[in-house]
Parts: C-alpha cells; structure tokens; sequence
C-alpha cells in the first residue's frame, strides 16, 4: 500500500510537469498559428497543384501534427489513472477500517475504532452544491452531446473559482458539484462569482449555449470520503436545496449560514440575504435565505472555458479520447456536428440500464451512536454483491457509481433478459437472511429497468435517455420492494426470447404508467414480496450456488496455483525463447525512467501493442 502512494505522489508530480509542458505549448501553437509566416506558406501551399507519377491530380495538405493535443490525450490519460488510483486506495482504506471495525474482540475495541474512524471521516465544514438547468430542453433540441460539452464549460469556469476561494472538489455527479470549504462566507463568496461569471459569460450566447447555475450552501457535520463521496448530516438538505428548491441563476443558504456570514466583516457590502420560503426537511421546517449579490461590488471573473479542466476526481470518470473529442468541440464550435457523429459512433451503443436504490426496514440502529457506520458498512456490502451479481448475468456496474458511498447501483447490460434476472437476483438476495438483514435493517431495494443506446464512456461513466428513465423508476417512482420494468425492456425481452429466454413468465408483473417531469411512462411492475415462494426458492439457490462455489474455490486454489505457476514458466519460456528477460532489454529501455515506472510500464506494455508512442496511455 505504501508503494502504491508513493507511486501515486510521483505521478502526480509528472502530472503538473506535463500540464506546465501544455501551457508553454499552447502559447507555441497559437504564436505560430497566428504567424504572417504561416499563413503565407498556406496560402501558397494550397495554391499549388501536385501530380503523382501518373499524372494525377493528389492531395497536398500534409497533415498538422498537433503537439498539443497528443499531450492533451496523455495529460487527460495519466489524470484519469491517478483518479482511479485515488479512488481505489481511498474505498479500500475505508473497508479497511469497517473490517477492523466489525472484527473487533472487544465492546471497548469496538467503541475505540468506531470513535477513529469517526475522527478520520466526519468534518464540520460548509457544502456548495451547484446544479445546471435547461438539461431536458437542451438535450431535446441539441443532444446529449452539446450538453455535455456545456458541462465541461461549466467545470472550467467554477472549479477554479471555487479552488480559489479555499474549496475542495469531492465529486461530480453529471452536472453537479459537491465541494466543501472551511466557512461559510467562502461558499457564499465563490458562489457569487460563480454566479457572475456565468452571467459575462452568457452575454451576446445563444439561449441553448448558456450556463445557468442553481446552487446551495450549508453549514455543519458530514460524514466525508475525500475525493470519493459524502454523506449524512447536512449533505441531503444541501443536495435537496440545490437540485430541487433553488431557481434558476439562484443561491439559496440556510439560516446557520447568514448568522456565520453576517460575523464576518470581509463579506459585508459584497451580498445581501433575503428571506426566502422555508421549506420542509425531515419534517422540519427550515429557514432558508436567498443569497443576492451586490453587483457593482461582485466583479465577474471568467476563466478560460476552451479547456476540459484537469482534475484526477473528474477525470478517472471519463477516457482520454472522450475529453480529447471534447476538447476539440470546445475549440472549433463549427465541427459540432461532425465531432458529435464521431462521438456516438465510437461511445454510443444500445444498452439495458439498471437501477437500485436501497432502502432499509425498521434499522436495527435506531438510537444506536454508530447509526452512521452500521450504514455505510451495510452499503458497501450490498454494493459489492450487487456488483457479483451483474456480472455474473454479463453486466458491468459504472465506476461512477459504484465506486462511492451512496445507497445506490448503476449497471450496463447487452440483454434486456440478463438485466432482469439480475434484479430478480439481487432482491432475492435481500430477502436472503444471512445478506438481506445487514447490519443496519433489512434491505428492501426498489429497481428501474430501461434500455436504449447510451453513451458508454468505458463503464466509467455513461449518459443518455435511457439511463434518466431507469434513474425515475427506480429512485423518484417505485416503492421500496418494488421493480419497474419500462416497456421497451418487454419489448426487448419479448423479440430476443429465443435468443436470450423469457425469464418474465413465471412472474407476476401489472400494467401501469405514470408522468415524471411531463413525460409519460408506461411500465410494469412488479412487487417483490419477502415472502414471495419464488423469491424464497430463488433466494435459496443463490445461497447454496454461492456456498458451493466457496468451497470448490477453497478445495481448488493449491492446485491452480501451483498449476499457473507451471503455466506461467512456460509461457515465459515460449515468449523469451529461453533467453533472460532481462538479457532481452536494449539499454535504452533499461535506462528509461519511464519505462521503469508503474505508469511508463503500463505505457511501454500498450505501445507494444498498438505501436503507439511509448507516453501515450490508454484509460482503462
């Protein structure tokens, strides 16, 4: 483990040496670009007509190496592995913590790490939660792309302005910002230059280019996994103020935060609070607060948005190529379209979506102090059988997902049919006794099922119309213990039964329909009943799968491993031809810095296999 962060570290420093590389490029390219010297050797250029050795007329543009943006691609690469790598390291310390936790011998072992964990996680800190509006228009009249790329601009222009003001990115939800800062009065502040910059920058844009911003800022505990997730505390009503109640090019504080605001003399003359309506949360009502600006006082300062921001957080979710086509878009607006093709052409395909939000029954941990991490204990444990699950029906949850804390799973499947047992699956194992009833209650998930073509950025991320249907079903429309099956999921089934099976005869699913967001939704549902006997007899048969397959494991690993390791040596001998590995090496592979790097290994491994530059790395 302590390798791996030192890896880590010396990465992130190749990181910030590559990004001051791009900087000094980019100047490069558009001094030469802008060059009279250029230009005139363009012209000239496509002036002339070149013939081949038959006398045909041929093509005499020679095509422009880009410097920068095959240094782009190998940024946006190494970030995206370093994200992945942070992410990974930060979820397994945290299971490393709930296993000591859960194993201790003793009630004061116990008490004493519950008390560790809650001293390294939980912060009293303020949240700035921003969403952008316009998504269901926009994407109706411009696409999913266009959308996104308005994302990207977004991220370029607010993080750095929030980083500025002391805030710390924790993740990215689409087009949502999590990010925390020390006091509220800097929240409140990088939110109205947020705010302000937005407005310059949509001055003399089309409606469909604009960035409008609703956001929110609370104060106090949160249960925080950095650069991973947050929870608990103050973290549903921030989420709850910023997505659902504030309007459009709004602020919205709680009443906590204009008392801190108000101590702090750098904040006075810059914002004023106006009340607002309060709303209801966990049946309380909550004093809430418009934040407006003074504008002559908040000048707006726009950050450049040609650029996808470099952050490992954002990027471990997205591949180079993707950021790389983005980052084209951004610059030449005029190839829109064609850049669009090129993304759904090598991103989109058709997909079933599936969709679980957990929920708890009567939570054993009711008065219970360590309420918090009997949740998140009994999260992670669903999240990694969810996970088995898929893809044992060949489906692959999104790391976006899946790799953070919240009582939520998003997975891919290629059959309609395979997506459907593996819910049925996945709720038989919640009615199972020794998976369903965790440590914080018995589970009772509710499901989405939808399909359609997506844009599958490698299982690390994905969007599209399917995914925003199987998200209402499953977490704003069905009930706990309950799935909802769209109609196109039927259809599907029903045209590749004899491909696929039919795994819907045998179960009872009802007609129904309802409107979200003015959209209708026709579905079928299907109420998933503890004691259903089918349930139960499914249940079962997972279980004494699961057992029997432990015990094959136990009984087999000596064997396969002793018969790898007999593999593996003649492997080595096939490939090297009985030479030494090491005798094979030139010396300027063995003198490589890169090449001797975890990160320059993985490089050097894909150049040999795509005779690609030995820098550049392919995400994962």
């Amino acid at each position: 483990m302590e390798a791996m962060q030192d890896q880590l570290l010396t990465v992130t420093a190749q990181l910030h040496q590559m990004a001051t590389r791009i900087d000094h490029l980019e100047a490069e390219v558009e001094h030469l670009r802008g060059s009279h010297e250029v230009k005139q050797l363009a012209k000239e250029a496509a002036s002339t007509e070149c013939i081949d050795q038959r006398g045909q007329p041929i093509d005499n543009t020679l095509p422009q190496t880009d410097r920068t943006s095959t240094l782009l691609k190998q940024v946006f690469g190494l970030s995206h592995n370093i994200g992945g790598m942070q992410s990974m390291l930060t979820m397994d310390n945290l299971r490393n913590d709930l296993r000591q936790w859960n194993l201790a011998a003793s009630p004061e072992t116990h008490a004493s790490i519950a008390q560790s964990i809650r001293h390294k996680y939980v912060r009293n800190c303020s949240l700035l939660v921003s969403d952008m509006s316009g998504f269901t228009r926009i994407t109706k009249e411009e696409g999913i792309c266009h959308f996104l790329m308005l994302v990207k601009q977004m991220q370029a222009m607010c993080i750095p302005l929030m980083e500025s003001f002391g805030g710390t990115l924790v993740k990215v939800e689409a087009d949502n910002l999590f990010v925390i800062f020390p006091s509220p009065h800097l929240a409140v502040l990088a939110s109205m230059h947020c705010q302000a910059s937005a407005r310059k920058y949509n001055q003399e844009r089309r409606r469909n280019d604009q960035l409008h911003l609703s956001m929110s800022v609370v104060h106090g505990d949160l249960f925080l996994i950095p650069g991973v997730d947050l929870f608990g505390g103050v973290v549903p009503m921030g989420f709850e103020l910023g997505e659902d109640v504030a309007d459009m090019d709004e602020t919205l504080v709680t009443e906590e935060v204009v008392s801190v605001c108000k101590q702090q003399a750098v904040i006075d003359g810059l914002v004023v609070f106006e009340q607002a309506e309060p709303f209801v949360h966990g049946g309380k009502n909550v004093g809430v607060y418009r934040a407006v600006p003074v504008l002559e006082r908040i000048l707006p300062s726009v950050t450049s948005c040609s650029m996808p921001v470099l952050n490992p957080q954002i990027n471990s979710e997205e591949p180079a190529e993707y950021v790389a086509l983005m980052d084209e878009r951004m610059h030449h607006p005029s190839k829109a379209a064609q850049i669009d093709a090129q993304l759904k052409k090598r991103f989109t395909e058709r997909s079933t979506v599936l969709v679980i939000d957990l929920h708890f029954d009567d939570p054993k941990s009711l008065g219970n102090e360590e309420a918090d991490l009997l949740l998140l204990d009994s999260i992670v444990r669903l999240k990694s059988e969810a996970a088995r699950l898929c893809e044992k029906h060949c489906g692959q949850p999104v790391a976006s997902m899946q790799t953070r804390a919240s009582p939520c799973i998003f997975a891919l499947f290629s059959a309609s049919a395979a997506a459907f047992s593996a819910a049925v699956d996945f709720a038989a194992i919640c009615c199972a006794s020794d998976k369903g009833i965790t440590s914080y209650g018995r589970c009772s998930p509710s499901l989405g099922l939808a399909v359609g073509d997506v844009l599958n950025l490698g299982f690390c991320n994905a969007f599209g119309d399917p995914i925003n249907v199987a998200f209402k079903l499953g977490e704003d429309v069905a009930e706990p213990r309950q799935l909802l099956v769209h109609e196109d999921v039927i259809a599907d089934i029903d045209a590749h039964a004899k491909r696929h099976g039919q795994p819907l005869s045998v179960w009872d699913l009802q007609p129904a329909f309802t409107q979200v967001s003015g959209v209708t939704l026709s579905y079928k549902l299907l109420t998933l009943s503890v004691d259903d006997p089918q349930l139960k007899q499914r249940s079962s048969e997972i279980v004494s799968a699961n057992t029997e397959s432990a015990m094959n494991t136990v009984e087999m690993f000596p064997k396969k491993k002793e018969q790898k390791k007999r593999e593996g040596i003649k492997l080595v001998r096939l490939v090297t031809g009985g030479l030494d590995r090491k005798s094979r090496r030139s010396s300027e592979e063995e003198k490589s810095p890169t090449r001797n790097s975890f990160f320059g290994r993985l490089a050097w491994r894909n150049s040999r296999r795509s005779n690609e530059s030995p820098m550049h790395i392919r995400p994962s």
